[in-house]
């Protein structure tokens, strides 16, 4: 019998590449590992037609396929998880003028990759596929996405640095839209803050759950513990495993709902003062190799159980290209009108400066579109 071919795009020195391919050869299928950051200039890549040969093999002959990274999105010597110290104003400019070079001629090739990723699932199962992928980069519009979904979120807003006045120094924090840096408290001075634009969020206290959702369920949970820093991952010494309440799990499928993800990790602060659930991060391709160590909460295998499911259907998700970009156009037009409000505001009139509370409901509150209203 055939072993099914389980495609699993990402470099093998990463964790997660190199655990789920174990557990996807225990289980006797044979996976394809598959560095798309070698892609086209180490492994030959010949396309033509509907034929999508790699190193001289057909893409083709995947029965399904996980899709860790498209390729490079840090600068070179830089692996995720990276800690970036804060840096001043002209060395971190002097940093990214050294890694924009090769970054930039990373562009094209990243689009290549995306667009071959692309074609492929619209023959076969990807978890998950390249526009959820994309839309991990856009942290903006994920967050938008909740939001009308009904998902509990933090109030936000993008390029709203004056906000910070009158408010107690410790209630907000600024996030990267899509960068490497770590989640900072907003500085009254606007130099101490990173480089604009930067999302503004109100920071929750209490505590911090992370959760792994796939397939519509619940996969493992775990409190994070760690230390007094604003981003956990600066201080965190370990990790309790937890059963989500209720709510924290309702919340949590929503969430991955919202975004059709089949495989997903949420970050859920749970509110100290009110009990409430908050999702502060949604990550559509997680780290989840160490939290299995730590938890005992085999996640790998899992994922390669799915995998195996969807091989033998070789059903690609229903979830036609066109209708994606589509909705994709209306959501980024959306979180425009947004941003041009939150703008607007913030300019004000001479003297003028308004409280975050004021701005706050920039995403809660977003116009509709016209078949919505009904």
């Amino acid at each position: 019998m055939k072993r099914p071919v389980i495609g699993v795009f990402g470099p093998l020195s990463d964790p997660e590449v190199r655990v789920l391919a174990a557990r996807l050869y225990n289980r006797g299928a044979d996976p394809w590992i598959i560095d798309l950051a070698r892609v086209p200039d180490q492994v030959r890549l010949a396309w033509s037609g509907g034929e999508m040969l790699l190193g001289g093999r057909s893409l083709l002959e995947v029965d399904a396929a996980f899709l860790r990274r498209t390729g490079r999105t840090l600068p070179p010597g830089l692996q995720p998880g990276t800690n970036i110290p804060p840096l001043p104003r002209d060395s971190w400019d002097g940093f990214v003028a050294k890694a924009a070079g090769a970054l930039a001629l990373e562009h094209p090739r990243v689009a290549l990759r995306t667009a071959l990723l692309t074609t492929l699932a619209r023959h076969r199962p990807v978890v998950n596929p390249p526009h959820l992928q994309r839309l991990h980069r856009l942290k903006f519009l994920l967050l938008n996405r909740l939001a009308r979904a009904g998902v509990p979120i933090p109030e936000s807003a993008v390029g709203v640095s004056p906000l910070v006045a009158g408010q107690d120094p410790d209630a907000l924090v600024a996030k990267p839209l899509a960068g490497i840096y770590k989640t900072r408290l907003l500085h009254p001075e606007p130099q101490n803050n990173p480089i604009p634009p930067f999302l503004v969020q109100r920071r929750v206290r209490g505590e911090l759950v992370r959760a792994y959702v796939l397939n519509r369920r619940v996969l493992a949970a775990a409190r994070i513990v760690f230390g007094t820093t604003v981003d956990s991952s600066e201080s965190q010494t370990g990790i309790a495993p937890v059963h989500l309440s209720e709510e924290a799990e309702s919340v949590a499928l929503r969430a991955a709902r919202a975004v059709q993800a089949p495989f997903c990790g949420l970050d859920i602060m749970l509110e100290t003062d009110t009990g409430r659930c908050f999702v502060i991060d949604l990550n559509l391709s997680p780290m989840f190799a160490a939290f299995s160590r730590l938890s005992g909460r085999d996640i790998a295998a899992s994922l390669a159980d799915h995998l195996l499911d969807l091989a033998a259907v070789r059903i690609p998700f229903p979830r036609r290209p066109a209708l994606e970009v589509l909705e994709q156009a209306k959501e980024l037009l959306a979180a425009e009108i947004d941003r041009n409000r939150c703008e607007r505001w913030s300019r004000g009139a001479p003297g003028t400066r308004g409280t975050f509370q004021e701005a706050r409901g920039t995403l809660t509150k977003a116009p509709r579109w016209p078949e919505e209203r009904n």
